[in-house]
């Protein structure tokens, strides 16, 4: 069955799928990786970097505008006017002590070659870049771009993107990937990326089973997200099910040949409807997916340079912005699951301090000032589930602040009672019975004629004296330590 062209055509009833190969003329990728890591470690892993050859990424540096996005450059004038300017301070911090998204880029230019499914893939690996971010998170991107097309066409560049993403093979469907690079081979991407092509990376990384690398991660264990273009022949026109293969990664299948992941016309079309972005068809596609952001155009020229600034530019740092999001707020449901209210008066008042800085600090509604990049950084927000999961953190501190409140009216209620007490014995017994004895050289002699009424009152009054000093130097030492605590997490969160 071929399937029409028009994304909003009839209603279609044949039941199995005919795929028609398509000529490529360009396609690049964004593989993201999310890691948590080691507390305390930024400026040290910062240094690495540097050391390294990466450089701090600077929108007022008109310099790094090229060089890590292969034939094609971003405009950072353009970036600046997309983001509200609040949202330029965490994107784009002014120094490197400011907190925000600190990147850090680096340029290789590397060919290697991709193998598998009985296919050879020829590409080039442009550049790498590392953002630290607040909260001791961090993202890995790798670029990379398919250029000879002479032998590779739609279904194989879908597959390099499906492979490449895949760290470590765990899954029925993942097949064995090979990458070569001069005459070094890898057998698993993992390697490639930590023990070659950033071996200082690894260090760094927070393995702790409870927090490890990619235990906030919003995807499949040791995968990562893609950001996709796909650049088709100007001559080929596109079909739904290319856009569902490409939003989907169907690649090809353990023959060879190309492959898609539904044989039910109905159900792809309603896939693109809920995933897809049709605002610029029939030329060009986005598709929205938990996985991937995929752009598919059969332009070129300057439209096909304009979409790859958009993909490289504000929609990476959209894309970047919004799994920052759900990655932080995916923790604090762990945290909140993992602190015992009863016990953990700490973590509680931790916990409770981390999610009013994040959501007053880093989580705003609006994002970009242009109705495009609006409508699909909703999108992303809404596929990955942001404001749902704002909702429970929402949820979890209105719980810890009335567990707070009923905890501190309790110590209060102790205290209260105490104080009656002591007052209410003083008034009745009256201190001014012993104060006149405990003046100047005090008379020891005169201690052993006291009546027992006198005992009680000289019981109550230094009994107060010493409750009083004891609350007064708990009361100090606890601000100190409220101080201390509250410059800790600052600095964690930074």
């Amino acid at each position: 069955m071929h399937v029409k062209n028009s994304l909003k055509g009839s209603t279609i009833m044949e039941t199995s799928i005919e795929i028609s190969e398509k000529k490529m003329n360009y396609s690049a990728f964004q593989f993201i990786l999310p890691f948590s890591i080691k507390s305390g470690s930024a400026p040290s892993f910062i240094s690495a970097l540097k050391n390294d050859n990466f450089e701090r990424f600077q929108l007022d540096n008109p310099e790094m505008q090229h060089g890590y996005y292969g034939k094609f450059s971003i405009h950072h004038a353009d970036i600046e006017h997309s983001f509200f300017p609040f949202i330029n301070k965490i994107l784009f911090p002014p120094t490197e002590n400011d907190a925000g998204f600190q990147r850090y880029s680096r340029s290789f230019n590397l060919s290697c070659s991709l193998i598998a499914n009985k296919k050879t893939i020829p590409f080039t690996l442009l550049s790498a870049d590392v953002v630290i971010c607040p909260y001791e998170l961090a993202f890995l991107t790798i670029r990379a771009e398919i250029t000879d097309f002479s032998n590779i066409d739609f279904s194989t560049a879908i597959e390099f993107g499906t492979r490449f993403r895949v760290l470590e093979p765990g899954l029925s469907e993942d097949v064995e990937t090979t990458i070569e690079h001069d005459t070094l081979r890898f057998g698993k991407v993992e390697n490639f990326i930590f023990n070659f092509l950033l071996p200082e990376v690894d260090s760094f990384i927070d393995k702790r089973e409870s927090d490890g690398p990619r235990s906030y991660s919003i995807f499949d264990n040791k995968r990562m997200f893609v950001q996709s273009l796909f650049c088709l022949d100007s001559n080929e026109s596109i079909e739904i099910v290319d856009v569902y293969r490409a939003g989907n990664l169907d690649g090809l299948d353990g023959k060879g040949n190309p492959y898609i992941s539904s044989s039910n016309s109905a159900y792809i079309h309603q896939f693109v409807k809920e995933n897809g972005y049709e605002k610029w068809a029939p030329n060009t596609y986005y598709t929205i997916e938990k996985q991937n952001l995929t752009c598919l155009t059969n332009q070129s020229g300057m439209m096909l340079s304009r979409l790859a600034s958009q993909m490289y530019g504000k929609y990476y740092y959209g894309l970047l912005l919004n799994l920052f999001h759900r990655i932080v707020l995916l923790k604090i449901d762990i945290l909140y699951s993992e602190v015992n209210i009863v016990r953990d008066e700490e973590r509680v008042e931790k916990l409770i301090h981390f999610i009013n800085t994040f959501t007053a600090n880093y989580l705003f509604i609006e994002i970009t000032t242009q109705s495009q990049g609006h409508e699909i950084f909703w999108r992303l927000r809404n596929k990955f589930k942001v404001e749902t999961l704002y909702n429970d953190a929402r949820q979890a501190l209105n719980s810890l602040y009335k567990y707070q409140e009923s905890f501190s009216s309790r110590k209060n209620n102790l205290l209260l009672l105490i104080l009656t007490l002591y007052t209410v014995v003083g008034g009745i017994y009256g201190m001014n019975q012993v104060i006149e004895d405990l003046k100047g050289n005090i008379d020891l002699e005169k201690f052993l004629s006291y009546s027992v009424f006198e005992y009680i009152a000289l019981f109550v009054t230094l009994s107060g004296l010493v409750v009083s000093i004891v609350l007064g130097v708990q009361g100090f030492i606890k601000w100190r330590k409220e101080i201390g605590k509250i410059k800790k997490w600052e600095a964690e969160e930074k």
